[in-house]
């Protein structure tokens, strides 16, 4: 009795020539392509796929302006966070001035009314 090496649960003993003729020509084409990569001379290059060194480097007038760009913007920062800090001193300093006002009212209120007990007595 013959068996189907197409069957399943039969491996094939050896591998099918059409996965060899497969193999082949992926191979093929991978060397072809790395041939072709190797001796092409001019790839597309851009900032992306550049190393540091071969960025272009900015004029000093460009390093001028980005650098008074940033400074700018350090000092508005700057300036704005010391702004906060103002606003939110005045307002810490309100409410201190209020619960001390509330409190002297308190004190005052309990003085009334142990006057007033004094007084009853």
């Amino acid at each position: 009795m013959e068996t189907n090496s197409t069957q399943p649960g039969n491996m094939p003993s050896e591998p099918s020539l059409n996965n060899d003729q497969n193999e082949t020509q992926i191979d093929q084409i991978v060397y072809a392509r790395i041939v072709n990569l190797s001796q092409s001379s001019i790839l597309p290059m851009n900032t992306g796929n550049m190393i540091p060194s071969q960025i272009q480097t900015n004029t000093t007038d460009q390093q001028d302006e980005i650098l008074r760009r940033r400074r700018e913007g350090r000092r508005r920062r700057r300036q704005r966070r010391a702004q906060r800090r103002r606003e939110q001193r005045a307002i810490e300093q309100a409410q201190r001035q209020r619960r001390h006002q509330q409190e002297t009212q308190r004190e005052q209120r309990r003085q009334q009314q142990r006057d007033q007990l004094r007084e009853q007595q």
